[in-house]
C-alpha cells in the first residue's frame, strides 16, 4: 500500500464509527496491508494497527485472522521491553481486522541511528536480545526484528520491540499453509538468506538462527550508523545477491571488538555456523563488565574468533577459483537440464501455445537463466507479445536446487514477480507437469486480464 491509498483509508476510519470501541485520531504510519493510527477508548490512548480489506482478501482472510490471532494471544504477557498488546481481533461492525497496542515512548530507532550514543549500544543491544528470548520463552520468533520495529526512549537508554505481525509460533505453519499468495512475508533486507529462500530450519534452533541474524543486523546498523546492505536496496535482484553472497564484517574505531565482533558473527550466512558461534549470553554485556573472563571463557572466545576467520577465509585463491569454476559447471549442467524439461512441457502443449524464441541467458538466480518470448496469439484472446522467464539457484551442497519463474505482458525487463516452483530439487523428474501447469494457469489469466 503506497502514501496516497494509506491517508485514504487512514481519513476513512478516522471519520467513520469506532473500531471495537476505539476511536481513531491521527496517521502515524503504514506498511505492506496495514495503517497505523493513534487511538483512544475512554480516557486510554493507543496505537492502532487496522488491516485495509483489500489487502487482507489478497493475502488471505483466514491467513490473516490466524496472524491477528496470534498477536492477541500475547495480551496480559509483559515484558520491559516488548510494546504490550492491549485488545486484537475482528471489528463486527467494520468488518476490519485490527491490533491495539501501547504506544511506545519515544521514535523508531531507524530515524535516529545516527544519534545513538556509542556507549548505550550495548545496553540497547542486551534489552533488544532480552526481548527476543522472552518471546521465545512464550514459544514464538518475531521474524521481524529490525530498526523501524523498535522504538527508543528519548534519552537512548531504553527501546520497546513491537510489530508482531509475522511472528511465528513453534511449530504452527497454519497461517502459511492458508496463505493466498505464497510471497516472502517479512523484510528481506533485515532477513537471513535461508529465511528469504524460505529453507529455515523448523526448529527452535532455526528460528533462533534467525533471531540471532536480525538481532546482529539491528547492531550493524547502530555500529555503522547506516542500515545493513543500504547500497544495494535500488534493485531488488541486487538485494537479493547482496544477502546471499556479500558477508558482512563490523569494524569501528569507536566501538569495541567485542561488539563488532557479536555482529559480523550473527550475520554468518549459514544458520549452523551462526548458532556455533552465537548464544543468549553473547548479549548480555552488562552482566560481564566489571567481571574478569574465566580460563574457559577466554578458551572459547579465542575458538570463536578462530571459527570465525575460518568462515570469512575459507580457502585460498586456487581452490577458491576451482569452487568458481565447479560452480559454474554445475549452473550450466543444471541450466541445460531443466532447458530440456521446459522445451517437453512447451512441446505438450503446441496446440494452443504461440510461436516463440528462446534465450538462453544462463545467469544465477535473481537474475533469469531462460527467456521464452512469446508473439501474440489473437485467436486465444493474447493480443500482445508476453514472457516466460526462469532463474535457477543451485545450492552449496552442489545437490539441489531451486526453480523459479515468472511472466510478464509485453517484452520489457522486469525485477519481481519470481515463484518458487515447489521444494527444491535433486533431479528434473516429473518437471514438465509442473512447468505446464504453471503456463496453462498464466495463460488463464492473460485471457481473463
Amino acid at each position: 500500500m503506497d502514501f496516497a491509498e494509506a491517508k485514504l483509508f487512514s481519513d476513512t476510519l478516522m471519520a467513520g464509527p469506532d473500531i471495537a470501541g476505539w476511536k481513531p485520531t491521527g496517521y502515524m504510519s503504514h506498511g505492506k496491508s496495514a495503517v497505523v493510527l493513534s487511538a483512544q477508548r475512554g480516557e486510554q490512548t493507543a496505537v492502532i494497527k487496522v488491516f485495509h480489506p483489500v489487502l487482507v482478501e489478497q493475502y488471505g482472510r483466514d491467513a490473516q485472522q490466524i496472524r491477528v490471532d496470534r498477536e492477541r494471544s500475547l495480551i496480559a504477557k509483559h515484558h520491559d521491553h516488548i510494546v504490550d498488546i492491549i485488545d486484537a481481533g475482528l471489528c463486527e461492525k467494520k468488518g476490519h481486522f485490527f491490533v491495539v497496542m501501547e504506544a511506545a515512548e519515544g521514535q523508531p530507532l531507524s530515524d535516529v541511528l545516527d544519534l545513538i550514543p556509542s556507549d548505550k549500544i550495548s545496553l540497547l543491544i542486551e534489552q533488544l536480545a532480552s526481548a527476543a528470548m522472552q518471546l521465545e520463552l512464550w514459544g514464538v520468533t518475531h521474524r521481524d526484528i529490525k530498526p523501524s520495529n523498535i522504538h527508543v526512549s528519548q534519552d537512548y537508554s531504553s527501546l520497546k520491540l513491537l510489530d508482531f505481525g509475522v511472528m511465528k509460533p513453534h511449530g504452527d505453519d497454519s497461517a502459511t499453509l492458508l496463505q493466498v499468495s505464497k510471497a516472502f512475508i517479512g523484510t528481506h533486507q533485515y532477513s537471513p538468506p535461508e529465511m528469504i529462500h524460505g529453507r529455515e530450519e523448523k526448529s527452535l534452533e532455526g528460528w533462533r538462527a534467525i533471531t540471532f541474524y536480525q538481532i546482529g543486523a539491528v547492531l550493524h546498523d547502530l555500529i555503522v550508523r547506516k542500515p545493513i546492505f543500504h547500497h544495494a536496496t535500488a534493485r531488488h535482484a541486487d538485494l537479493v545477491l547482496a544477502i546471499n553472497h556479500e558477508q558482512v564484517v563490523v569494524v569501528s574505531n569507536e566501538i569495541s571488538d567485542h561488539l563488532c565482533s557479536l555482529a559480523t558473527r550473527c550475520l554468518v550466512k549459514n544458520p549452523r555456523e551462526r548458532l556455533d558461534l552465537v548464544s543468549w549470553e553473547h548479549f548480555m554485556g552488562s552482566a560481564h563488565e566489571s567481571v574478569k573472563p574465566s580460563l574457559d571463557e577466554r578458551k572459547q572466545a579465542l575458538q570463536r574468533r578462530l571459527k570465525l576467520n575460518n568462515i570469512l577465509n575459507p580457502a585460498d585463491a586456487l581452490e577458491k577459483q576451482e569452487n568458481r569454476r565447479l560452480e559454474e559447471v554445475r549452473l550450466v549442467q543444471t541450466v541445460s537440464a531443466a532447458r530440456e524439461k521446459f522445451d517437453s512441457a512447451l512441446a505438450a502443449l503446441h496446440g494452443f501455445m504461440p510461436s516463440r524464441t528462446t534465450a538462453v541467458d544462463g545467469h544465477v538466480y535473481p537474475s533469469p537463466a531462460i527467456t521464452y518470448s512469446f508473439d501474440p496469439a489473437p485467436k486465444l484472446g493474447l493480443n500482445t507479445k508476453f514472457r516466460f522467464q526462469i532463474a535457477i539457484e543451485v545450492f552449496n551442497d552442489r545437490q539441489t536446487v531451486d526453480v523459479h519463474v515468472r511472466a510478464s505482458k509485453g517484452l520489457g525487463n522486469t525485477e519481481i514477480g519470481w515463484t518458487k516452483l515447489g521444494p527444491a530439487f535433486t533431479n528434473f523428474e516429473n518437471f514438465s507437469e509442473i512447468f505446464q501447469e504453471w503456463m496453462i494457469t498464466i495463460i488463464e489469466e492473460l485471457i481473463a486480464g
